[in-house]
């Protein structure tokens, strides 16, 4: 392969003296095992013709810049990676290849896929402020045997995957770092687990917290038997509609808490955030149901593995949080869905390399406020 010669327009001052003048600087050698084979490749050197120093240099249009081992062969890799085994992934490749792929070769492109995954989420998270009004957080384990706890953020209308964390035992430490990442007032919708609960606690009024409603109503069919469960199901359907202030207020404290006061402790203990949380300018919606959906999404790659190395574990996680994030599911994708912008066509290729059309250089348009619909069944509560 030969490389290509630049155009005179796109010849820039040396970055040393700042001095135009070009000059050859000779070439360099160079071997690139591919699916095709072994290649080739012939890089040219150009170095200023005043201070000698090497300025640029020039490569084939289908050479892989910057990069020198088997590109493609990662693409492949990431692509069959997906739910399933990375060992019987390595040994598909190997009977592709000739020759077998070591296990350091392996981790070393889930570290570096995972880096990038890392680097491209962030900077897609500071174009998305402003934009996102409430989350679902939630707790998942991870792997079989030696296993890790992940706390997993997700924009609670269009389930986008915000961002992740994992270790290896749970503390509310760690979710609090999460949540406290997020711009202030910002909503959370939760289970209520225990670890969640400590954290949003601790944050006190910086954030809204809104408990969901399936798990609060799950909690009172424990208490009580099939027909009571039925008029206090109704008598919720009926809150919902009415909000929880003025008229839905009255109806709650002196038409279902004098009759149901038992089984609805729960809902007394989480009635001043959700109060607080319907009565915002955007209500938070009726459940948490997006996260336990995108644990879901995760269950069939993490529940076979192992967590030894917590590193590897993190890069498999930034890999797996971008894939859901990009991945379209019916029509459109959940970045799709939240941003207006489409998705990279091939979601793997910004994890091996720099490629044109990948997010990394993406600015959004600015997309104006647009409250999100009330809740079905009901009209929005009144601040």
């Amino acid at each position: 392969m030969k490389p290509t010669e630049d155009s005179p327009s796109s010849i820039v001052p040396c970055p040393h003296c700042g001095a135009t003048r070009e000059e050859s600087g000779g070439y360099r050698r160079r071997k690139l095992r591919t699916f095709r084979g072994i290649q080739e490749v012939r890089v040219k050197r150009i170095r200023c013709a005043q201070c000698k120093r090497q300025k640029r240099a020039l490569y084939p249009e289908d050479c892989p810049r910057s990069r020198w081992y088997a590109i493609s062969i990662q693409e492949h890799f990431l692509i069959l990676a997906s739910h399933r085994a990375p060992e019987s992934v390595q040994n598909d490749l190997a009977k592709n290849l000739g020759f077998p792929l070591t296990r350091p070769t392996r981790l070393r492109w889930l570290r570096s896929a995972g880096a990038r995954a890392k680097r491209l989420l962030q900077r897609e998270n500071r174009l998305l402020r402003g934009r996102v009004y409430w989350g679902s957080v939630d707790e998942w384990a991870f792997g079989r045997g030696p296993k890790g706890y992940g706390y997993l953020y997700f924009e609670a209308w269009t389930g986008c995957p915000l961002w992740g964390d994992l270790g290896h035992r749970r503390r509310y430490e760690r979710v609090r770092e999460l949540l406290w990442r997020l711009p202030p007032r910002l909503g959370v919708v939760s289970d209520g687990a225990q670890e969640v609960g400590e954290a949003l606690g601790w944050l006190g009024r910086r954030l809204l917290w809104a408990r969901c409603a399936f798990h609060l109503m799950r909690e009172v069919r424990a208490k009580v038997d099939r027909k009571a469960w039925g008029e206090i199901r109704e008598g919720l359907r009926v809150l919902r509609g009415l909000g929880a202030w003025g008229r839905g207020e009255a109806f709650f404290w002196k038409e279902l808490l004098p009759r149901w006061g038992k089984a609805l402790e729960g809902w007394v203990r989480a009635w001043e955030g959700l109060q607080e949380a319907w009565g915002a300018e955007v209500p938070p919606p009726w459940t948490n149901n997006v996260a336990e959906v995108g644990h879901g999404r995760l269950w069939r790659r993490r529940r076979r593995r192992v967590l030894r190395s917590l590193e590897v574990g993190e890069s498999w996680l930034m890999v797996g949080l971008y894939r859901m994030r990009h991945r379209r599911i019916g029509e459109k994708s959940p970045w799709e869905r939240l941003t207006g912008t489409l998705s990279p066509e091939c979601w793997w290729r910004p994890l091996v390399g720099r490629i044109k059309g990948s997010t990394q250089n993406l600015h959004l348009p600015h997309i104006p406020h647009k409250p999100s619909p009330p809740p079905p069944g009901g009209q929005r509560p009144r601040a």
